[in-house]
């Protein structure tokens, strides 16, 4: 049921409390960019499930409960952050349910034709993105990579450096690089190439959502 004041973002998140921070201050910059928010009443409000870095085995069930148990604490809808949540299928909930795949794939544009994908090898190995590609009829580009991908995630998050992998994926002829792990805002650029941040369509996708229910009560 949607809020008599204005709708209630539920968010879990899989990113550690340190990573939870940096996500909801990525919301903000979004809520400052999309709709000009200054003051503290211009923010949303926010339910916010925050689960260690490793959920470990039973990362479906985990996730599950957090969404679950916002859901009965009045979220409006849910997003679900953090490398964790792509590992398991999609989350039933009885709220619409954004998911960080969903929202990367549809800001991928129509003309791109080659897309490489910098991902962290636990999440190439569920298969979830590279499936839903071929789906889209989306030709994958494979730069041999995968050890340099692995050393950038690594690092920490604010010592990322995207530059090389974009200069790499470039050389490889792809068109598209699909930033898949969660961190900090992709600083990267290359005239030939379009970088999508998964991270960023999460911060746009959720303010977006928001928005839309603002628009409809």
């Amino acid at each position: 049921m949607k809020s008599p004041i204005s709708p209630v973002i539920g968010l879990v998140s899989g990113l550690g409390l340190h990573g939870t921070g940096q996500f909801i201050e990525r919301l903000a910059e979004e809520c400052r960019l999309q709709y000009g928010a200054r003051h503290d009443g211009d923010f949303p409000r926010m339910l916010v499930y925050s689960l260690p870095l490793d959920t470990g085995d039973d990362a479906e069930d985990v996730f599950f409960n957090g969404l679950r148990q916002l859901e009965l604490a009045g979220a409006d809808f849910l997003a679900v952050a953090g490398d964790g949540a792509l590992l398991v299928p999609r989350l039933t909930a009885g709220v619409r349910l954004l998911h960080p795949v969903d929202l990367m794939l549809e800001a991928i544009p129509h003309s791109a034709r080659r897309i490489a994908l910098a991902a962290p090898q636990s999440v190439l190995a569920s298969e979830a993105i590279q499936r839903a590609l071929w789906r889209n009829q989306r030709k994958l580009v494979d730069p041999g990579w995968q050890d340099e991908v692995d050393a950038v995630y690594a690092a920490a998050p604010e010592a990322r450096c995207w530059s090389g992998l974009v200069a790499r994926a470039e050389d490889a002829g792809a068109d598209t690089m699909l930033v898949a792990g969660f961190g900090p805002h992709v600083h990267a650029t290359c005239a030939a190439l379009q970088v999508i941040d998964m991270t960023s369509c999460l911060a746009h996708g959720i303010v977006a959502e928001w928005l839309a229910w603002c628009v409809e009560e």
